[in-house]
């Protein structure tokens, strides 16, 4: 009786364990607020501030293609992530860009500084929406068209 009870104890445990991870990002992505911020400013930003000097995004231009500018033409270089490869919400790339990330060896070497004191609360929320709206996948910008990069 009592190897009955712990079992059942576990399989409840269990079935708690899993279960609380899904109803909380169930919880989370449905009260994530919305990007704000303008897409084509975001990819001025992007380009201007120094962004694509250390990520590649495609949807950023040729200034941001791997072994074009980024890592000064070396295509194996990794400076900062891979936009083509990792989306990155819109609330994650305003905290990462208003306080930057530490280095995170042997991946990124190098660290990613603040841009709060370079940047206006708009224009980081410009290239969040940026970040977010094109990151993860090998996107053109359909609203950065004839824009300066």
């Amino acid at each position: 009786m009592k190897i009955q009870i712990g079992i059942g104890l576990a399989v409840v445990a269990c079935a708690v364990a899993l279960a609380t991870p899904v109803a909380v990002a169930h919880r989370t992505a449905a009260h994530a607020p919305s990007p704000r911020g303008n897409i084509a400013n975001g990819f001025r930003v992007f380009n201007d501030y120094f962004c694509a000097a250390c990520h590649v995004m495609k949807a950023a231009g040729p200034a941001s293609y791997r072994g074009y500018n980024v890592c000064n033409g070396d295509t194996a270089c990794t400076v900062g992530v891979n936009f083509n490869k990792i989306h990155v919400p819109y609330q994650a790339a305003v905290a990462v860009v208003a306080s930057g990330l530490p280095a995170a060896q042997p991946l990124y070497p190098t660290q990613m500084p603040p841009f709060r004191n370079v940047l206006t609360k708009t224009q980081i929320g410009d290239v969040a929406a940026f970040v977010a709206k094109y990151s993860g996948g090998f996107k053109t910008c359909t609203e950065c068209r004839g824009r300066r990069n």
